[in-house]
C-alpha cells in the first residue's frame, strides 16, 4: 500500500464517521475527505522525510530545510510530481542536497545578497505558479499570494543575512533556489507542464 491509496483510505474513513455523526453531510463528505486526504498524505511525508533524516544524523538541517521549502511553496506555488512516491522522492532529494551542499558552500555576502535578490526577482516576475489541478484564477488571490512569497522569501533572506554560519545560509538559500526555479512559465523545467499566470500584481 504507497502513501497516497493509504492517505486515501484514512481521511474516507474519517469522513464517513462525520458523515455518520451528521458533522458533515452531502457533497461535502468528498470536500473533507480531500482535506484530510491531502493533510494525512502531507503528514505522512514529513515524518517518513524527518525519520530517515534523523535516522541519519541529519534531523535538525533537514528540519530546517523542509520548513523553507514548505514556507516558500505554499504562497509561490510550483511543479508537482504526478505521483506521491515521485514528491517524496523530490523531496528526499532536495533535503539530501541541501544538507549536503550546505556543509560545503561558502556565502560571502555579495554572493548572499546577489542570490536573495535573484530569487526575488523571480518570485516577482513568476509567483504565484499554478497548476492544472489547482489553477488561481482570481486576480486578487494571485496578487495576494505574490506579496506573501515576496514577504517569506525576505524573511528567509534576513535570517540568512543575520546567520553567521555557512551552512545555515545554504540551508535556507538552497530550497528558496530551489524553488523559485520550479515556478518558471517558460520551457520545460523540472518537467513542468501547467502554464502559469505571470505579472499580475
Amino acid at each position: 500500500m504507497n502513501i497516497k491509496t493509504l492517505s486515501r483510505r484514512l481521511a474516507g474513513q474519517v469522513a464517513s464517521s462525520n458523515q455518520r455523526d451528521k458533522a458533515v453531510r452531502g457533497d461535502s463528505v468528498k470536500v473533507v475527505a480531500y482535506g484530510l486526504e491531502l493533510i494525512i498524505d502531507t503528514l505522512i511525508k514529513f515524518i517518513l522525510i524527518l525519520g530517515c533524516a534523523v535516522a541519519v544524523g541529519l534531523g535538525q538541517e533537514v528540519l530546517l530545510a523542509l520548513a523553507v521549502f514548505w514556507s516558500m511553496r505554499s504562497q509561490a506555488g510550483g511543479y508537482h510530481m504526478r505521483t506521491g512516491a515521485g514528491c517524496t522522492f523530490m523531496m528526499i532529494a532536495l533535503c539530501g542536497i541541501s544538507s549536503v551542499l550546505s556543509k560545503f558552500l561558502r556565502w560571502n555576502s555579495v554572493f548572499l545578497v546577489l542570490s536573495v535578490f535573484f530569487v526575488l526577482v523571480l518570485l516577482y516576475w513568476s509567483a504565484p505558479c499554478d497548476t492544472k489541478n489547482n489553477p488561481i484564477s482570481k486576480i486578487s488571490v494571485r496578487k495576494k499570494m505574490k506579496r506573501n512569497s515576496l514577504i517569506v522569501m525576505s524573511f528567509w533572506g534576513i535570517i540568512a543575512l543575520m546567520s553567521s554560519a555557512d551552512s545555515v545560509k545554504g540551508l535556507i538559500m538552497i530550497p528558496c533556489i530551489w524553488e523559485s526555479l520550479s515556478i518558471l512559465p517558460y520551457g520545460k523545467l523540472f518537467c513542468r507542464k501547467a502554464k502559469s499566470v505571470s505579472g499580475n500584481i
